[in-house]
């Protein structure tokens, strides 16, 4: 009588499982799903193929990949990196969904995401952008810093690096994102050089003065820090937030979209 293989999970993905599934019992949550836990496995084991599992922290934000229900959100790698909810944030399998409405409006926080005297890093966001807000926003450490955001509404996304000592502005990026579009952008720092990458592809390229930097505050997701910009923010959901200490390179920028596409992102509808 043949019998049937047990699937095996890599350490990583079964540490990442205890924690989440720890929370989703507290929420009143069943286990995730098979299936999802090996699209999980499939992605930290690709990370792992990458060469950057343990350059920088990855959050997933599925309900079906992540605890699904309340205001905590588990970080994939180091669970001193939580994110933290704020407002009525509603979970949803496409990823966390917020009005973009408020003051402020519902945002993200990730804990332990502050860092000073650096001179590499890399973020990375997949969202879905719902409607026009004032001023809509994926990951910021300090408002128009670390980050994209679209100015009045006007549905270009750009990249605000001014702690960085440059912008990477609209014009040179053509980073319009219409309603209901799914993308994923990404910010690069080497030393002097900063990149900007959309759907893994290089956009955007500019020289800086090579010094390092302090940021203000932990990542916010989805609303400006506050200031008399509070109550600006993402309609939209958010699917995706990395924060690599290093910069990713063109081909690994590239192999990490196609990645979440084949994986975790699969039902997102990625171009």
């Amino acid at each position: 009588m043949p019998t049937t293989r047990k699937y095996t999970f890599d350490v990583d993905t079964k540490r990442y499982l205890n924690r989440v599934n720890t929370y989703r019992l507290l929420n009143g949550l069943p286990n995730i799903a098979n299936a999802d836990a090996v699209d999980i496995d499939n992605f930290i084991i690709g990370l792992k193929d990458l060469g950057i599992w343990g350059s920088g922290e990855i959050w997933l934000m599925s309900n079906k990949y992540n605890v699904g229900a309340g205001q905590s959100v588990c970080s994939l790698l180091d669970s001193t990196k939580m994110g933290i909810a704020v407002g009525n944030i509603v979970w949803e399998i496409d990823g966390i969904r917020s009005t973009g409405l408020g003051n402020p409006p519902p945002y993200i926080q990730l804990l332990n995401t502050k860092k000073t005297n650096y001179f590499t890093r890399n973020i990375i966001s997949i969202f879905i952008r719902n409607a026009l807000t004032l001023e809509e926003v994926y990951l910021l450490t300090s408002n128009y810093n670390l980050g994209f955001a679209s100015p009045s509404g006007e549905g270009f996304f750009f990249s605000n690096l001014f702690q960085w000592g440059v912008s990477l502005n609209r014009t040179t990026l053509s980073q319009t994102v219409n309603n209901n579009q799914r993308v994923c952008l990404s910010s690069a720092l080497n030393f002097n050089q900063a990149y900007s990458f959309r759907n893994g592809a290089s956009k955007n390229t500019t020289t800086r003065v090579a010094f390092p930097i302090a940021d203000t505050n932990n990542i916010r997701c989805m609303a400006m820090q506050g200031g008399s910009l509070n109550d600006r923010g993402l309609n939209g959901t958010m699917s995706l937030a990395a924060d690599f200490d290093k910069a990713l390179d063109d081909s690994t920028q590239l192999s990490f979209y196609n990645l979440c596409k084949a994986t975790i992102g699969k039902t997102l509808g990625l171009p």
